[in-house]
């Protein structure tokens, strides 16, 4: 396996050999294939090989599963620099805490089999674990402490403490859950080397995978979906959620993004924000429109309220989403317009207090605001193009030594033309 990327064909039929074996056969050589699993991770490793790889693992895991998956957890962590000696992980280390399975190499998550196999073994050791803390609960019997011996309600003290008990169980099951999600939102990141050699295509499936098994624990907790979204990603990653996991129709269903709204953390009314209009094109419902309503209200109270620093990031922050909004609710349009009036006013009042204001003929120039047009309605994530130079998705970052002031004044007349164009001039089915 070590000259998997050099010879895969040779690796390749012995795999080929194993998979046609019975797995009482093939059960010796599983600390082997295990120990060398890292192996497959290096660049230029066939898909086919790791195919075949994971149709082997498959068939081992029919005989001894749970030794399985203790040494493919080893097998695929990291190594440790400046440290001779590890401790080896057991099953029982695994169950106690089940986030060992994504201390992994980070070359796993750009692999499409094998992350498969870690997803796998993530739910396993998660529903182990809650049926180890349940069976420790049951186990463990209660113990009369000298506070509930001496007061006076001694017949409520047990079932309190029975309650107590349960409360601190489900908040660890949760919070291992969260965290899972959290370590598998932040591998779907892009990265620079995404960008070559099919980079792209091979994240895209990443997060299938990771948007499939997030789909899977929305719908079993939907706790979770709220908590999560309450820590809150990265925003480049709410387009794909949204369009990834169906169940995020959940957070329109439970209605929890106006308690999302009324936090006080200005970063996360932009992440309700910038949710709520990927939910409204993704799920134009009713209740979306009420919610998106609220949104719009909430950025107009927001404007009213802040800080020139802060108003004038909420506006550059909120555009693509006001967009989103009208394009998915025609019927928003007149509020969507007039917010963006508010925003013209405050930026162009902005542009007059300072030191040295650009001519707002340069602000205007049509080539360095205006987007490709010609570009499709709906892309894949990998398809999605940004300007050489920045990491927005809008360009009017592009513009030629522009006061910041007057690019976003600029901007705000660009969003209002697209607003008027997506919403009132583009058939929409909702």
């Amino acid at each position: 396996m070590e000259d998997a990327a050099d010879k895969p064909g040779r690796l390749l039929v012995v795999l080929d050999s194993l998979r046609c074996m019975p797995p009482y056969h093939l059960w010796p050589l599983a600390a082997s294939l295990t120990a060398s699993i890292k192996c497959l991770l290096q660049p230029g490793v066939p898909r086919k090989v790791l195919d075949t790889y994971r149709q082997v693992w498959m068939r081992l895991n029919s005989l001894f599963p749970r030794r399985l998956w203790a040494m493919t957890v080893e097998g695929l962590r990291p190594k440790e620099i400046g440290s001779k000696l590890r401790k080896v992980l057991s099953e029982d280390d695994i169950i106690l805490d089940p986030l060992y399975v994504l201390r992994c190499d980070e070359r796993v998550f750009r692999s499409a089999p094998l992350l498969q196999l870690v997803i796998y073994m993530l739910q396993v050791y998660l529903l182990s674990s809650r049926t180890f803390l349940s069976q420790q609960m049951q186990n463990t019997p209660l113990v009369n402490t000298p506070h509930s011996a001496g007061s006076g309600n001694n017949n409520m003290a047990p079932q309190a403490i029975d309650e107590e008990r349960e409360k601190l169980k489900g908040a660890l099951i949760l919070t291992q859950e969260s965290a899972a999600v959290q370590i598998l939102l932040e591998a779907c990141l892009k990265k620079e080397e995404d960008t070559e050699n099919g980079g792209a295509l091979a994240l895209q499936e990443i997060r299938s995978i990771v948007c499939s098994y997030i789909h899977q624990a929305f719908l079993k907790d939907t706790t979770l979906a709220k908590l999560v979204h309450f820590q809150g990603y990265d925003g480049e990653l709410i387009g794909p959620v949204v369009r990834g996991v169906p169940s995020m129709h959940i957070a329109i269903g439970l209605n929890w993004i106006p308690e999302l709204l009324q936090l006080p953390d200005l970063e996360k009314q932009l992440f309700a924000i910038d949710l709520t209009s990927h939910l409204a094109l993704q799920n134009a419902m009713p209740s979306t429109l009420s919610i998106s309503r609220l949104a719009i209200n909430t950025l107009a109270t927001l404007l009213s309220v802040l800080g020139e620093k802060e108003r004038l990031h909420i506006m550059e922050a909120s555009l693509p989403s006001l967009i989103n909004i009208g394009r998915a609710f025609p019927a928003l349009t007149d509020d969507l317009l007039h917010l963006l009036v508010m925003y013209g006013r405050v930026a162009a009042a902005q542009s007059a207090l300072s030191a040295a204001p650009a001519p707002r003929s340069i602000a205007f120039m049509e080539k360095p605001f205006i987007m490709e047009e010609k570009l499709k309605e709906e892309k894949m994530d990998f398809e999605e193009s940004v300007p050489e130079g920045t990491s927005e998705p809008f360009p009017w970052h592009t513009a030629p030594k522009v006061p910041k002031d007057d690019q976003l004044f600029a901007s705000v007349i660009y969003v209002f033309k697209k607003l008027v164009i997506e919403s009132t001039m583009t058939h929409n089915l909702y």
